[in-house]
Order: C-alpha cells, then structure tokens, then sequence
C-alpha cells in the first residue's frame, strides 16, 4: 500500500529566477534569468515519516531517526538525497527541479519571501535575524520540526516552502545561465545535490525564495526533507526481464577482462546483477560465479542489510560515464565509433535501468 499524497497542479509559465542585485543577503550564485516551464503538480506538504515510514515497510529501507521531535505528520529528516530519490521513484514521481521548487514558492511573487519583504517566526519555522520586526517576546522559535502545515500556504496553496526543513531537489548544484531557459534541469554532473527552502535551524536570510546551497548526495540531516513533483511527460522505467539481465552480466564480464582500471566497479556490478537473477528471476547465482573469493564477496553482499549504500556510488559512476559518452556524440570525438559510442551508451543506461530496478525492489 502507497501512501497518499496531496497535489496542487502547478500552471505553465514564465518567472525571472534568482534574486535582483539589490536584494538583502543575496549571494553570487542567485544570478537572474528567465524561466519557462510546462504545467507539473506538486505536492502540498513536505513528505512526512507517516508517509516515508510506509515505504520503509513495503521495501525494506531502514527507516530515519527523527530526534526526538516527533514522526507522522512531522516532516521526515535525516534522508539523504538516495533514500528521497527512491521513495520518489517508489511513487511514480521524482523530486522538483531547481526551477520547479522556485517558481512553486514564488507563487507569482517577485518579493524576497512569498510572504512579502519580511519573514516572521508567525509565517515560516526558521531562527530570527533582522528580516523581523519584532518585539522580544515573540522571538521565541521551535529550534525543530513542526509538523507540516502548521504555517498559512502560500498564493498557490503550499505549505512550508520557506523553513521547517530544507527540501532536496533533482538538480546539481551550478551556476545560473544568463539567457532564457525552457524547462531546466541543472548541470548534468556535480558535487552537491541543491537544497531549497531553508529550515528550522537556519535564519530567515537563508529561507529567501532565491535561496540555494548544496549538499553531497549521500550526506542526512537532521534540517533537510523534500516534497514531490509529478508531471504529464515524466514515465518511470522500473521494468527490466531477465535477458536483460543476462546481457548486461555478459557485457559486464568483457569489460572486466579489457579494461583493468574498471575492473573493481564492475566487479561490485557484477555482484549486484547476480542478485538480482537470483532475488527476482530465481535463476541461481552459483553456477556465474568465477572463482572462491568472488563467492565469498557474494555472500558478503547477500547478508549486508543495507545493500543501497553500495549501489548509490555505482549509480553516480554509470550516470558520469553516460554523461560522457553523450558529450562524445555531441562533440563528435574519435575515440569511438558512433557505432561503439551508441552500444556502451545502450549498456550504461540499461545499466541504470537494472540497478533503479534494484533499489526499488530491495
């Protein structure tokens, strides 16, 4: 059983994102340019642990600590960007875009907040700074979660878009283009995934609608969460038989004999295709494996309980290597064949395919 999830549908148009030059506490990477995006809907609260605690039932996830503070309708925390990933996938939807989770808080504001030019603790959970003008008995703030919703929405009718807890988002973390962009994704690789909205542990300066930092993809905290985004043109490929699997272990097998520098990632490959043929197509493993220390790694993995911390590394080396092998297309590069470009780049993204497969049927 999925949980359910509150939509508010999201119309096409076009915004300035980024913050203008005189905007208090505006940073460098805030540049303004223009955006167009299509119609999405997203949801209207932050994911909460009632809502997350329910995948970690129905997959296997371990599920995340949260402080103390309280779980059901409390934002869940202490999720890094893998785990919002997956339960995403899980649902069918993905996490916003940089542009999507911007345009959805602005609301049709140009404003520094949603709310207008000032943010108080009676609008948004997040610690005082000068944005406030406020008497010192109301400076009081939760210094945690509240659950969601405990604040007025904003102009389009969403929750908690400034504070509470910061919210991943798909994109890297990269500069700003400074021409019109349709539908923007971010970078296509990086070191940090974005965090937007800030939270109950930053101050207002750092909630404002323009707002953008970043964290490693693999990193929790007790201050970041997320919400969902689905749209009409967004399919998930969950989907894989297991001559699929039997190709892709094959190709595996070539590029460990041909390319020493690989070999330690695709041996990791290796095992996790393994698994899956004997997980999901009951097709036994032994008879693959090659020598007595890849039966004792095997082993190994079949007992680790907490098999997505090895797939995410592996995850982010597959997309990297499609990344390039799409910039060897794009720029025409001779290394490769067209030909041999398009067969890894076929490999790499099936690949993909499988190991998503994976994750959501952990």
């Amino acid at each position: 059983m999925k949980p359910n999830i509150e939509w508010i549908e999201i119309p096409a148009g076009t915004f300035i994102m980024g913050s203008p030059l005189n905007e208090k506490d505006r940073r460098k990477n805030e540049t303004q340019h223009q955006v167009a995006l299509n119609s999405y809907k997203i949801s209207k609260y932050e994911i909460t642990f009632e809502q997350y605690d329910l995948f970690c039932e129905e997959t296997g996830y371990h599920k995340a600590d949260d402080e103390g503070w309280g779980r059901k309708k409390h934002p869940v925390i202490n999720i890094d960007w893998h785990e919002a990933n997956a339960f995403a996938l899980w649902m069918g939807s993905r996490l916003p875009t940089e542009a999507e989770w911007e345009y959805a808080c602005r609301a049709g504001t140009e404003t520094t907040f949603n709310t207008g030019l000032l943010l108080d603790p009676s609008q948004a959970n997040c610690r005082v700074n000068d944005y406030q003008d406020l008497n010192q008995e109301n400076l009081l703030v939760p210094d945690k979660t509240v659950p969601v919703g405990s604040y007025a929405p904003n102009n389009w009718g969403l929750y908690d878009m400034h504070g509470n807890v910061c919210e991943w988002c798909n994109d890297y973390l990269g500069d700003y283009p400074i021409e019109i962009v349709n539908n923007p994704t971010g970078p296509v690789i990086g070191k940090y995934r974005v965090i937007r909205g800030g939270s109950w542990m930053v101050e207002s300066s750092d909630c404002r609608s323009a707002s953008r930092s970043g964290y490693e993809s693999v990193g929790s905290y007790s201050c970041i969460g997320f919400r969902l985004v689905s749209s009409i043109n967004f399919k998930i490929q969950n989907e894989i038989n297991k001559e699929d699997v039997l190709l892709l272990l094959d190709h595996t097998d070539k590029i460990i004999e041909s390319h020493p520098p690989s070999v330690t990632v695709f041996k990791a490959l290796r095992l996790m295709l393994l698994y899956i043929l004997e997980k999901h197509f009951s097709i036994y493993a032994n008879p693959f494996i090659q020598s007595q220390s890849e039966g004792f790694s095997y082993a190994v993995f079949l007992g680790d309980n907490n098999k997505k911390t090895s797939i995410a590394p592996i995850l982010d080396f597959i997309e990297l290597g499609i990344i390039n092998l799409k910039n060897m297309n794009h720029n025409n590069t001779m290394a490769l064949s067209k030909e041999q470009v398009d067969r890894e780049l076929l490999f790499l993204t099936n690949l993909k395919k499988a190991l998503n497969f994976m994750l959501l049927n952990l």
